[in-house]
């Protein structure tokens, strides 16, 4: 019988990007009053914190913090990915000057195994327990990360982890973090890197969203393969 494709029943999309920022411009007014979002939105914003230090607030599924280091958008609306993606572009299109110095495209999946010798499996297999004989009793997978690169992408690197979903039974967490490096070494002007950083998000979303999916699930399979091979 054909096995039906894996999804998770969780996702978590964020885009997250390091430079020199100053929070409290990242206000839900200002985001309407550059037509980011419509007005009439600002009275739905939540969990509002604005200061020097940091600007946070949650509208239409989407967290926002912004810190004086890093500025971070978060979903875990599928619906909202795409959404996330421009709103990202737009913001930095209008902050043209800003220092940004790295670029992070994430996606965390929570998938719940009906198998539970599967679940297993998938922590024999990447995290093999032989070689803690005597060392430890009764050791198990708490977490496995793996670093590369991938094929006609142009990120610095790409980073897998996984590892057992907290809180849900027979659960696996896969996070996956494509990194970008927009460091200054050939002394880019401030509105080349965030031209940079836009052709990243309009030309690498869709595809990592593609991407990490068919990785997480691809590994899932390959345990599973393993496993009915015994």
């Amino acid at each position: 019988m054909p096995v039906s494709p894996l999804e998770p029943e969780q996702n978590v999309f964020a885009v997250v990007i390091l430079g020199s920022f100053n929070p409290q411009i990242f206000h839900p007014l200002w985001y309407a009053d550059n037509e980011l979002i419509a007005r009439e939105e600002v009275n739905d914003v939540k969990d509002l914190l604005c200061s020097d230090e940091i600007s946070a607030f949650v509208l239409n599924e989407v967290h926002f913090q912004i810190e004086r280091h890093r500025f971070g958008l978060t979903t875990k609306d599928p619906s909202r990915a795409l959404s996330l993606r421009d709103l990202v572009v737009n913001t930095f299109t209008i902050l043209e000057h800003t220092p940004l110095t790295a670029i992070g495209l994430n996606r965390d999946m929570r998938f719940r195994l009906e198998d539970p010798d599967l679940w297993h499996s998938i922590g024999h297999q990447l995290a093999p327990k032989a070689k803690w004989d005597g060392i430890i009793e009764s050791p198990g997978m708490r977490i496995v990360a793996m670093e590369g690169q991938r094929k006609e992408c142009n990120a610095e690197k790409v980073s897998i982890r996984v590892q057992p979903a907290g809180g849900v039974e027979n659960g696996i967490l896969i996070a996956v973090n494509q990194h970008y490096s927009l460091k200054n070494e050939d002394h880019k002007p401030i509105a080349v890197r965030i031209s940079d950083a836009i052709q990243i998000l309009n030309n690498d979303w869709k595809a990592f969203l593609s991407y990490s999916q068919n990785a997480a699930t691809t590994l899932i399979e390959r345990c599973r393969i393993e496993t009915e091979a015994v």
